[in-house]
Protein backbone atom coordinates (compact mmCIF):
# COMPACT_ATOMS: atom_id res chain seq x y z
CA UNK A 1 0.00 0.00 0.00
CA UNK A 2 1.20 3.87 -0.70
CA UNK A 3 2.47 5.15 2.10
CA UNK A 4 0.50 8.50 1.38
CA UNK A 5 -2.60 6.35 1.96
CA UNK A 6 -3.08 5.37 5.54
CA UNK A 7 -4.60 1.85 6.07
CA UNK A 8 -8.50 1.07 6.64
CA UNK A 9 -9.44 0.61 10.24
CA UNK A 10 -10.64 -1.27 12.04
CA UNK A 11 -8.12 -3.36 9.74
CA UNK A 12 -9.67 -6.74 10.93
CA UNK A 13 -12.73 -5.69 10.16
CA UNK A 14 -12.04 -4.81 6.31
CA UNK A 15 -10.26 -7.72 6.00
CA UNK A 16 -12.87 -9.44 6.66
CA UNK A 17 -15.20 -7.36 3.74
CA UNK A 18 -11.91 -8.05 1.74
CA UNK A 19 -12.51 -11.66 2.06
CA UNK A 20 -16.32 -11.17 1.68
CA UNK A 21 -16.36 -9.34 -1.32
CA UNK A 22 -14.29 -12.34 -2.72
CA UNK A 23 -16.87 -15.04 -1.86
CA UNK A 24 -19.20 -16.41 -4.16
CA UNK A 25 -21.98 -13.54 -5.48
CA UNK A 26 -19.96 -10.56 -5.03
CA UNK A 27 -20.37 -11.37 -1.36
CA UNK A 28 -23.92 -11.94 -0.64
CA UNK A 29 -23.83 -15.99 -0.23
CA UNK A 30 -20.86 -15.00 2.28
CA UNK A 31 -23.58 -12.93 4.34
CA UNK A 32 -25.99 -15.30 4.01
CA UNK A 33 -23.72 -17.55 5.45
CA UNK A 34 -23.21 -15.25 8.14
CA UNK A 35 -26.74 -14.22 9.31
CA UNK A 36 -27.68 -17.93 9.33
CA UNK A 37 -24.43 -19.38 11.39
CA UNK A 38 -24.97 -16.23 13.66
CA UNK A 39 -28.75 -17.18 13.80
CA UNK A 40 -28.65 -21.06 13.90
CA UNK A 41 -25.05 -21.49 16.32
CA UNK A 42 -27.20 -20.07 19.87
CA UNK A 43 -29.88 -21.38 19.07
CA UNK A 44 -28.10 -25.14 18.57
CA UNK A 45 -26.17 -24.60 21.76
CA UNK A 46 -29.27 -23.79 23.77
CA UNK A 47 -30.71 -26.83 22.49
CA UNK A 48 -27.97 -29.06 23.30
CA UNK A 49 -27.01 -27.69 26.78
CA UNK A 50 -30.68 -28.10 27.59
CA UNK A 51 -32.22 -24.18 28.17
CA UNK A 52 -34.28 -24.36 25.59
CA UNK A 53 -36.94 -27.49 24.25
CA UNK A 54 -35.53 -28.81 21.00
CA UNK A 55 -37.08 -27.29 18.06
CA UNK A 56 -38.16 -24.56 19.59
CA UNK A 57 -37.43 -20.79 18.78
CA UNK A 58 -36.33 -17.75 20.58
CA UNK A 59 -36.77 -14.53 18.69
CA UNK A 60 -33.74 -12.86 20.80
CA UNK A 61 -31.66 -15.54 19.71
CA UNK A 62 -32.36 -14.18 16.05
CA UNK A 63 -31.40 -10.41 16.99
CA UNK A 64 -27.46 -10.70 17.00
CA UNK A 65 -27.87 -12.53 13.20
CA UNK A 66 -30.55 -9.90 12.18
CA UNK A 67 -28.12 -6.87 13.61
CA UNK A 68 -24.91 -7.85 12.88
CA UNK A 69 -26.14 -8.91 8.98
CA UNK A 70 -27.56 -5.34 8.90
CA UNK A 71 -24.71 -3.42 10.31
CA UNK A 72 -22.58 -5.25 7.80
CA UNK A 73 -24.52 -4.16 4.57
CA UNK A 74 -25.46 -0.83 6.32
CA UNK A 75 -21.43 -0.14 7.00
CA UNK A 76 -20.75 -1.11 3.37
CA UNK A 77 -23.34 0.86 1.99
CA UNK A 78 -22.43 3.92 3.68
CA UNK A 79 -18.35 3.26 2.61
CA UNK A 80 -20.03 3.32 -0.64
CA UNK A 81 -21.52 6.78 -0.07
CA UNK A 82 -19.10 8.49 1.91
CA UNK A 83 -16.64 7.58 -1.83
CA UNK A 84 -19.51 9.73 -3.93
CA UNK A 85 -19.37 12.34 -1.27
CA UNK A 86 -15.28 12.69 -1.18
CA UNK A 87 -15.32 12.24 -4.86
CA UNK A 88 -17.38 15.44 -5.47
CA UNK A 89 -15.49 16.91 -2.57
CA UNK A 90 -12.10 16.15 -3.82
CA UNK A 91 -13.24 17.37 -7.57
CA UNK A 92 -14.42 20.88 -6.37
CA UNK A 93 -11.03 21.02 -4.13
CA UNK A 94 -8.91 20.12 -7.56
CA UNK A 95 -7.20 17.39 -5.23
CA UNK A 96 -4.73 14.93 -6.73
CA UNK A 97 -6.86 11.01 -7.18
CA UNK A 98 -3.91 9.93 -4.89
CA UNK A 99 -4.65 12.45 -2.17
CA UNK A 100 -8.40 11.93 -2.40
CA UNK A 101 -8.28 8.27 -1.98
CA UNK A 102 -6.44 9.30 2.06
CA UNK A 103 -8.82 11.75 2.33
CA UNK A 104 -11.56 8.87 1.91
CA UNK A 105 -9.22 6.49 4.01
CA UNK A 106 -8.99 8.41 6.32
CA UNK A 107 -12.85 9.61 6.68
CA UNK A 108 -14.31 6.20 7.10
CA UNK A 109 -11.59 4.46 9.25
CA UNK A 110 -11.55 5.08 12.77
CA UNK A 111 -7.52 4.45 13.98
CA UNK A 112 -6.31 1.91 16.20
CA UNK A 113 -6.23 3.63 20.03
CA UNK A 114 -9.98 4.97 18.87
CA UNK A 115 -10.52 1.55 17.90
CA UNK A 116 -9.32 0.34 21.40
CA UNK A 117 -10.74 2.15 23.28
CA UNK A 118 -14.95 1.85 21.41
CA UNK A 119 -13.74 -2.10 22.40
CA UNK A 120 -13.52 -1.54 25.38
CA UNK A 121 -16.95 0.15 25.89
CA UNK A 122 -18.50 -2.28 23.68
CA UNK A 123 -17.23 -5.03 26.41
CA UNK A 124 -18.57 -2.93 29.91
CA UNK A 125 -21.58 -2.22 28.17
CA UNK A 126 -22.20 -5.81 26.85
CA UNK A 127 -21.52 -7.22 30.32
CA UNK A 128 -23.67 -5.01 32.26
CA UNK A 129 -26.41 -5.37 29.28
CA UNK A 130 -26.37 -9.55 29.74
CA UNK A 131 -26.43 -9.08 33.58
CA UNK A 132 -29.76 -7.05 33.60
CA UNK A 133 -31.32 -8.61 30.50
CA UNK A 134 -30.84 -12.46 30.58
CA UNK A 135 -33.32 -12.86 33.60
CA UNK A 136 -35.97 -11.50 31.44
CA UNK A 137 -35.05 -14.30 28.86
CA UNK A 138 -35.17 -17.40 31.67
CA UNK A 139 -31.55 -17.37 30.52
CA UNK A 140 -29.38 -18.79 33.81
CA UNK A 141 -27.50 -16.87 36.36
CA UNK A 142 -23.74 -16.71 35.60
CA UNK A 143 -21.37 -18.63 35.25
CA UNK A 144 -24.01 -20.57 33.55
CA UNK A 145 -22.96 -21.87 29.73
CA UNK A 146 -26.39 -20.18 29.12
CA UNK A 147 -24.82 -16.44 29.96
CA UNK A 148 -21.75 -17.22 28.55
CA UNK A 149 -23.31 -17.99 25.21
CA UNK A 150 -25.79 -15.29 25.53
CA UNK A 151 -23.19 -12.83 26.99
CA UNK A 152 -20.84 -13.34 24.05
CA UNK A 153 -23.27 -12.56 20.89
CA UNK A 154 -24.12 -9.45 23.15
CA UNK A 155 -20.70 -8.38 23.09
CA UNK A 156 -20.33 -9.38 19.23
CA UNK A 157 -23.21 -7.74 18.96
CA UNK A 158 -22.11 -4.38 21.09
CA UNK A 159 -18.94 -4.51 19.31
CA UNK A 160 -20.51 -3.68 15.88
CA UNK A 161 -23.15 -1.14 17.18
CA UNK A 162 -20.44 0.74 19.24
CA UNK A 163 -18.07 1.13 16.24
CA UNK A 164 -20.71 1.91 13.89
CA UNK A 165 -21.99 5.37 16.40
CA UNK A 166 -18.38 5.68 17.36
CA UNK A 167 -17.56 6.41 13.53
CA UNK A 168 -20.30 8.11 12.93
CA UNK A 169 -19.62 10.47 15.60
CA UNK A 170 -15.94 10.92 14.21
CA UNK A 171 -17.29 11.38 10.61
CA UNK A 172 -19.86 14.73 11.75
CA UNK A 173 -16.77 16.40 13.36
CA UNK A 174 -14.77 15.24 10.18
CA UNK A 175 -17.13 17.15 7.71
CA UNK A 176 -16.97 19.60 9.33
CA UNK A 177 -13.40 20.07 9.60
CA UNK A 178 -13.08 19.73 6.29
CA UNK A 179 -15.73 22.11 5.25
CA UNK A 180 -13.72 24.71 7.69
CA UNK A 181 -10.34 24.04 4.79
CA UNK A 182 -12.53 24.61 1.92
CA UNK A 183 -10.33 27.04 -0.33
CA UNK A 184 -12.72 28.13 -2.75
CA UNK A 185 -16.51 27.99 -2.75
CA UNK A 186 -18.63 28.68 -6.00
CA UNK A 187 -21.25 30.33 -4.78
CA UNK A 188 -23.67 29.45 -7.94
CA UNK A 189 -22.88 25.60 -7.97
CA UNK A 190 -23.41 24.41 -4.68
CA UNK A 191 -23.72 20.80 -5.76
CA UNK A 192 -20.17 19.40 -4.68
CA UNK A 193 -20.17 21.39 -1.14
CA UNK A 194 -23.63 19.82 -0.54
CA UNK A 195 -22.34 16.34 -1.17
CA UNK A 196 -21.35 15.96 2.48
CA UNK A 197 -24.14 17.75 3.67
CA UNK A 198 -26.30 14.57 1.85
CA UNK A 199 -24.34 12.15 3.35
CA UNK A 200 -24.54 13.74 6.60
CA UNK A 201 -28.45 13.39 6.31
CA UNK A 202 -28.28 9.49 4.87
CA UNK A 203 -25.93 9.07 8.16
CA UNK A 204 -29.56 10.49 10.32
CA UNK A 205 -31.74 8.46 8.15
CA UNK A 206 -29.93 5.13 8.75
CA UNK A 207 -28.68 5.78 12.72
CA UNK A 208 -32.68 6.61 13.30
CA UNK A 209 -32.96 3.49 11.27
CA UNK A 210 -30.90 0.94 13.03
CA UNK A 211 -31.82 2.52 16.26
CA UNK A 212 -35.53 1.69 16.06
CA UNK A 213 -34.50 -1.32 15.17
CA UNK A 214 -32.40 -2.55 17.11
CA UNK A 215 -35.05 -1.35 20.12
CA UNK A 216 -37.84 -3.18 18.30
CA UNK A 217 -36.31 -6.43 18.14
CA UNK A 218 -35.32 -6.34 21.26
CA UNK A 219 -38.15 -5.30 22.88
CA UNK A 220 -40.22 -7.82 21.42
CA UNK A 221 -37.81 -10.03 21.76
CA UNK A 222 -37.97 -9.76 26.15
CA UNK A 223 -41.49 -8.90 25.90
CA UNK A 224 -44.15 -7.18 23.62
CA UNK A 225 -46.28 -5.51 26.03
CA UNK A 226 -42.56 -3.53 26.76
CA UNK A 227 -43.86 -1.10 23.77
CA UNK A 228 -46.10 0.20 25.61
CA UNK A 229 -43.78 1.33 28.68
CA UNK A 230 -41.98 4.21 29.48
CA UNK A 231 -38.50 2.39 28.20
CA UNK A 232 -39.96 2.14 25.03
CA UNK A 233 -40.71 5.81 24.32
CA UNK A 234 -37.29 6.95 26.04
CA UNK A 235 -35.27 4.49 23.64
CA UNK A 236 -37.42 6.28 20.52
CA UNK A 237 -37.40 9.84 21.59
CA UNK A 238 -33.36 9.72 22.23
CA UNK A 239 -33.04 7.87 19.17
CA UNK A 240 -34.91 10.47 17.18
CA UNK A 241 -32.36 13.61 19.40
CA UNK A 242 -29.44 11.50 18.01
CA UNK A 243 -30.44 11.65 14.47
CA UNK A 244 -31.51 15.40 14.62
CA UNK A 245 -28.32 16.36 15.89
CA UNK A 246 -26.55 13.92 13.09
CA UNK A 247 -28.32 15.20 10.54
CA UNK A 248 -27.74 19.10 11.25
CA UNK A 249 -24.90 18.97 12.23
CA UNK A 250 -23.34 19.12 8.80
CA UNK A 251 -25.88 21.74 7.82
CA UNK A 252 -24.29 24.02 10.69
CA UNK A 253 -20.80 23.59 8.77
CA UNK A 254 -22.05 24.56 5.11
CA UNK A 255 -24.25 27.41 6.84
CA UNK A 256 -20.59 28.99 8.58
CA UNK A 257 -18.76 28.14 4.80
CA UNK A 258 -21.31 29.79 3.02
CA UNK A 259 -22.19 32.89 5.01
CA UNK A 260 -18.13 34.03 5.60
CA UNK A 261 -17.93 33.04 1.45
CA UNK A 262 -20.65 35.37 1.06
CA UNK A 263 -19.63 38.13 3.58
CA UNK A 264 -16.35 37.60 1.17
CA UNK A 265 -17.90 38.08 -2.14
CA UNK A 266 -19.99 41.11 -0.99
CA UNK A 267 -16.88 43.04 0.84
CA UNK A 268 -15.41 42.77 -2.86
CA UNK A 269 -18.22 43.99 -4.13
CA UNK A 270 -18.58 46.78 -2.24
CA UNK A 271 -15.18 47.71 -2.63
CA UNK A 272 -16.11 47.89 -6.54
CA UNK A 273 -18.68 49.96 -5.99
CA UNK A 274 -16.97 52.42 -3.57
CA UNK A 275 -14.29 52.71 -6.30
CA UNK A 276 -16.91 53.05 -9.24
CA UNK A 277 -19.04 55.71 -7.25
CA UNK A 278 -15.32 57.71 -6.52
CA UNK A 279 -14.82 57.22 -10.59
CA UNK A 280 -18.40 59.10 -11.49
CA UNK A 281 -18.19 61.54 -8.44
CA UNK A 282 -14.74 62.48 -10.50
CA UNK A 283 -15.94 62.45 -13.84
CA UNK A 284 -18.65 64.50 -12.69
CA UNK A 285 -16.79 67.01 -11.49
CA UNK A 286 -14.25 66.89 -14.30
CA UNK A 287 -17.42 67.25 -16.62
CA UNK A 288 -16.60 64.12 -18.53
CA UNK A 289 -20.32 63.66 -19.30
CA UNK A 290 -19.60 60.56 -21.77
CA UNK A 291 -18.02 58.37 -19.36
CA UNK A 292 -20.83 58.81 -16.52
CA UNK A 293 -22.98 56.40 -19.05
CA UNK A 294 -20.55 53.76 -18.91
CA UNK A 295 -20.10 54.39 -14.79
CA UNK A 296 -23.98 54.17 -14.67
CA UNK A 297 -23.97 50.90 -16.81
CA UNK A 298 -21.57 49.26 -14.78
CA UNK A 299 -23.00 50.18 -11.65
CA UNK A 300 -26.39 48.73 -13.07
CA UNK A 301 -25.37 45.61 -13.54
CA UNK A 302 -22.96 45.15 -10.21
CA UNK A 303 -26.13 46.43 -8.01
CA UNK A 304 -27.81 42.95 -9.56
CA UNK A 305 -24.22 40.84 -8.92
CA UNK A 306 -24.86 42.08 -5.68
CA UNK A 307 -28.17 41.26 -5.40
CA UNK A 308 -27.60 37.50 -6.74
CA UNK A 309 -24.97 37.02 -3.91
CA UNK A 310 -27.55 37.94 -1.51
CA UNK A 311 -30.29 36.08 -2.38
CA UNK A 312 -27.88 32.98 -2.51
CA UNK A 313 -29.09 30.39 0.51
CA UNK A 314 -26.62 29.67 3.08
CA UNK A 315 -28.99 26.34 4.40
CA UNK A 316 -29.41 23.95 1.61
CA UNK A 317 -33.13 23.96 2.75
CA UNK A 318 -34.38 21.96 -0.56
CA UNK A 319 -37.35 19.96 -0.67
CA UNK A 320 -34.75 16.46 -0.67
CA UNK A 321 -33.14 17.86 2.50
CA UNK A 322 -36.68 18.13 4.52
CA UNK A 323 -37.73 14.93 3.50
CA UNK A 324 -34.20 13.28 4.32
CA UNK A 325 -35.11 15.41 7.89
CA UNK A 326 -38.64 14.47 8.14
CA UNK A 327 -39.09 10.74 7.03
CA UNK A 328 -36.63 9.28 9.90
CA UNK A 329 -38.50 11.45 12.51
CA UNK A 330 -41.92 10.35 11.54
CA UNK A 331 -41.32 6.85 10.53
CA UNK A 332 -40.55 5.68 13.85
CA UNK A 333 -43.54 8.04 15.88
CA UNK A 334 -46.07 6.11 12.90
CA UNK A 335 -44.49 2.52 13.85
CA UNK A 336 -44.89 3.67 17.86
CA UNK A 337 -47.76 4.70 17.05
CA UNK A 338 -49.35 1.31 15.21
CA UNK A 339 -47.55 -1.13 17.60
CA UNK A 340 -49.70 0.57 20.41
CA UNK A 341 -53.00 0.32 18.81
CA UNK A 342 -52.43 -3.34 17.82
CA UNK A 343 -50.76 -4.90 20.95
CA UNK A 344 -53.69 -2.46 23.15
CA UNK A 345 -56.38 -4.40 20.39
CA UNK A 346 -54.84 -7.63 21.19
CA UNK A 347 -54.98 -7.62 25.22
CA UNK A 348 -51.44 -7.00 25.55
Amino acid sequence: MNNLIPERSPRRLYRFFDWLRATSGGGWLGGLGIFLALWLIPQILRWLIGAQPVGEFALFNAVPAIFITLNLVVWLWMDRLAETALTDFGRMEGLPAERARALLTDFISLGPRLTRITLLFAGLAALVFALQVAPLNGISAPPSLDFIIFLLFTLLTNTFWFLAVTRMARQIFRINHLFAEVKDVNLFNLWPIYALSRYGANLGMIFIGAASVVASLFLLGTEPSSFLRPFATFVIMNSLAAALIIFLTPLVGINRRLRREKENVLHRLGDEMKLLFDETEAAIKAREAGRIGEFRTASSALREQMEAVQKIPTWPWNPGTLRNLFLPILLPLLIAILQRYVLTALGF
